[in-house]
């Protein structure tokens, strides 16, 4: 009888640690990256278009409605050189994956 309690204890035990390790990773796979990380990875990708030569990002994540599920997304800016001219590229990245999601270019006002 004692045998079966303290295998009782000992499985609710492993079943909670379990739990609690699946809930702990759930939510620090869907917790935003740092800004700085998903600046970094956006650099990367515009520097497939050219030398990056400046770029910025917001830290506060804003919905991005452009799409039906509304991703969370940090909103910023690039500036790459391009065949000698000047490119500015305003951006959208991903808050969770850093993915670049949506970009346009912008004119340069003189």
């Amino acid at each position: 009888m004692r045998y079966q309690k303290e295998l009782t204890i000992a499985g609710a035990f492993i079943a909670g640690t379990a739990m609690g390790a699946g809930i702990a990773w759930l939510v620090q796979r869907n917790r935003p990256q740092n800004p700085s990380h998903v600046l970094q990875q956006t650099k990367e990708y515009f520097g497939s278009l050219g030398v990056v030569k400046g770029a910025w990002i917001d830290y506060d994540t804003i919905e991005y409605d452009l799409f039906d599920n509304a991703p969370m997304v940090y909103i910023g800016g690039v500036t790459v050189a391009k065949d000698d001219q000047l490119v500015y590229y305003q951006f959208a990245s991903d808050a969770i994956t850093g993915d670049v999601i949506d970009y346009s270019p912008m004119q340069l006002s003189n």
